[in-house]
């Protein structure tokens, strides 16, 4: 078997860093596993990010814990009782009577 010496120094600078993660997801994807076929490390922007929620979710899952007297979470309009009969029968007669 034929052994050969491999410079990395390519993939460790900012020009590569600056193309990989300004590309495509998909020749991220080909770099890590061309890598880690090959046995060779990966540079730190190539890494994955944790797996899991993002930390903004996070930090709101705990803060809607912590209060949760706040019924409803910020932006939600919680939806209006319906109408009594009464009130659509009149309204459905003032309608009539305007047209």
């Amino acid at each position: 078997m034929t052994f050969h010496t491999v410079n990395t120094s390519a993939l460790n600078s900012v020009e590569a860093e600056q193309y990989f993660t300004g590309t495509d997801r998909r020749y991220m994807t080909g770099l890590r596993a061309t890598l880690e076929m090959l046995g060779l490390p990966l540079p730190d922007y190539a890494m994955r990010q944790p797996a899991g929620r993002r930390p903004a979710k996070a930090v709101m899952a705990a803060y809607q814990l912590d209060n949760h007297s706040q019924r409803h979470p910020a932006g939600y309009r919680p939806r209006r009782e319906n109408a009594s009969s009464e009130t659509v029968a009149a309204a459905r007669a003032k309608s009539n009577r305007n047209q």
